[in-house]
This record gives structure tokens, C-alpha cells and sequence, in this order.
């Protein structure tokens, strides 16, 4: 609550609910697997209460699995079941919005933005570079963004990849996200800072 109310403060307008690990398969294991869906709605409601009506809250919706190991990506049948759950429990809690994040892979981009967008809530929809850049080429994120518009996206993010790397993914990208009808926007990650060469 006191981070979403300093967001407030520096004058943010979309506040990011904090459930981008309160899902069943991220919580299995532990006490709380069972609470999945209490715990997100509870991230959702403490997000509102901090931002008050005028600011906007996202639903995050991360990967299954790592966000950094792409080669763990489910099957598509998991993927679809999956994300569907949690995109219809967020929209359910009162979200203004879904933040499909972190994505390291097309396949799971696209499961995730359909489940996102099937709820009726505007999506958007955010990749990773990866940690060295490497997850996708110039033509990769290009597809990726054609990938969102086809599902009825709102935006395409890159997102949790070093800002020197996103920096130089972007200008390519703006022609590809206004022919396709897309914002275009990015947040980076200082831990990755200095890493890879992209493209």
C-alpha cells in the first residue's frame, strides 16, 4: 500500500496490482496454493484503496513459469487454462486493466493476451528481451507485435530488459505498432544494464 501510494505521489496514473507470482502453479508447494484467488484479489484491492478512483489498476498476468528460461514455456492447453483463470479472477477483483508481462516467448504472448482479452478489459501485452537480449530478434518483436493486435490488444510494452537494449529495439518497432493500431511503450530493468548487443 505505501509503494502504490509513492506512485501516487510522483504522479503515476496506471498502478500495477501485485500479482504477477499469485497463482496457482507459482504457489504450488506452499500454504498459500489454495489461496491463489484470495491473495490476487486482495493485491487488486490494496492497489485501489492506495491509488483512490483516479488512477487506473492493471492486473499483472506473468509468465507460467520463469521468466527467464523460455525452454519451460507449457503446453498451450496449460497456457490457455491457465491464464484464463487468472485473467477472469482479476477482471472479477475490479481491474481497470491487464498488464500481460514479462513474456519471454510468442506462444505464451499469445495465449496470455487471448485470456487477457477475452474478459472484455483493455490489454496490455509486454515482452522481455531477455537478460542478454537474446529472446528476440528485429522480425521477432515485430511478429510479436502483429500477434497482439490480431488477439484485440491495446499496447505492446517491452519490458524487464536492460534500457540501452530497449532503447535501440523501439524505433523500429513504432512503424509496426501504428500500422497495427498499437501504443507502444517500455519499462526497463537497471539489473540488466550493459547487458547483450541487440539485434
Amino acid at each position: 500500500a505505501e509503494i502504490h501510494a509513492d506512485y501516487v505521489r510522483a504522479g503515476a496514473q496506471v498502478h500495477t496490482a501485485c500479482t504477477f507470482r499469485t497463482t496457482a502453479r507459482a504457489l504450488a508447494g506452499t500454504a498459500h496454493a489454495a489461496r491463489w484467488r484470495d491473495l490476487a484479489r486482495r493485491a487488486v484491492a490494496i492497489a485501489r484503496k492506495s491509488v483512490g478512483r483516479s488512477g487506473r489498476v492493471a492486473g499483472s498476468m506473468a509468465p507460467l513459469e520463469d521468466c527467464f528460461s523460455p525452454k519451460l514455456t507449457p503446453p498451450d492447453a496449460a497456457l490457455a487454462r491457465e491464464h484464463a483463470d487468472l485473467a477472469g479472477c482479476l477482471a472479477e477483483a475490479g481491474c481497470d486493466l491487464l498488464l500481460v508481462e514479462t513474456m519471454p516467448t510468442t506462444r505464451e504472448l499469445i495465449a496470455a493476451t487471448r485470456a487477457a482479452v477475452a474478459t472484455g478489459l483493455p490489454v496490455w501485452a509486454a515482452v522481455t528481451l531477455g537478460p542478454d537480449g537474446d529472446y528476440f530478434d528485429a522480425a521477432g518483436l515485430a511478429s510479436a507485435v502483429r500477434a497482439v493486435a490480431n488477439e484485440g490488444g491495446a499496447a505492446f510494452l517491452i519490458n524487464c530488459s536492460a534500457p540501452a537494449l530497449i532503447g535501440r529495439a523501439l524505433p523500429g518497432l513504432a512503424p509496426v505498432a501504428a500500422s497495427a493500431g498499437l501504443a507502444l511503450g517500455a519499462y526497463g530493468n537497471s539489473i540488466f544494464e550493459g547487458a547483450g548487443a541487440w539485434p
